[in-house]
This record gives structure tokens, C-alpha cells and sequence, in this order.
């Protein structure tokens, strides 16, 4: 019996050895897992880092693109209203100078009309 005990603590031993190799293997084996996740969390830290940056430079130029387009429209806009202005003020010396022309044709015509009825009247009605 006192063998079979013997094997018997030898193998508790045995048991307890392999028991607490592996628990260390675990922990080591957690520890190297944590490690990875750290690693990782760093990179993934920085690459948020790094798109928030992009971004943010993407806003600036979208920003300063938008400001660009706003000027432009202003100064299109300045420039039309310049245009209609001349436009209209075109249209209406020209209207003024053709209106010009035709009132004086048509008094001329009228001075003419009298003068005919004049004529027609001492045709008429001879002296």
C-alpha cells in the first residue's frame, strides 16, 4: 500500500504540475492576448486620428471652395446688374431716338397736311 500510495502522491504531483504549468501558460498566454488588444487599440487610435485630421482638412477646403463660389456668384451677380443697367439705359436712348425721329416726321407732316388744306381750300374757293 505503501507504493500504491506513493504512486499515488507522485501522481497528485504530477497533476498539480501540469495543473499550474498550464495555469501559467494561460496567464501568459492572456497577458501576450492583452498585449495584442493594446496594440491594436493604439493603431485603431491613431488611424481615427489620422481621419479626423483628413477631415478636418477636407472641411477647410470645402469651406474655402464655398467661399470662392460665394465671391464669384457676387461679383456675377454685380456684373449682370451693370449689364441690365446699360441694357435698359440702351434701350432707351434708342427708343428716345427713334421716338425723336418720328415726331418730328410727324410734324412735319402736319405742317405739311395744313398747308395742303390751304392749298385745296384757295383751290376751291378761287380769289
Amino acid at each position: 500500500m505503501k507504493k500504491s500510495g506513493q504512486v499515488a502522491l507522485v501522481f497528485l504531483v504530477a497533476v498539480f504540475v501540469v495543473m499550474f504549468i498550464s495555469g501559467c501558460e494561460e496567464e501568459a498566454s492572456n497577458e501576450r492576448m492583452a498585449k495584442l488588444i493594446a496594440n491594436e487599440n493604439r493603431q485603431l487610435k491613431k488611424q481615427l486620428e489620422q481621419r479626423d485630421k483628413e477631415m478636418q482638412r477636407q472641411k477647410q477646403q470645402l469651406e474655402k471652395g464655398i467661399e470662392k463660389q460665394t465671391q464669384l456668384l457676387e461679383k456675377c451677380e454685380q456684373a449682370k446688374k451693370v449689364l441690365e443697367q446699360r441694357t435698359q439705359e440702351e434701350m432707351s436712348r434708342q427708343v428716345q431716338s427713334v421716338l425723336g425721329v418720328v415726331m418730328e416726321q410727324n410734324a412735319k407732316m402736319h405742317q405739311e397736311i395744313a398747308v395742303l388744306k390751304q392749298e385745296l381750300e384757295e383751290l376751291k374757293n378761287p380769289k
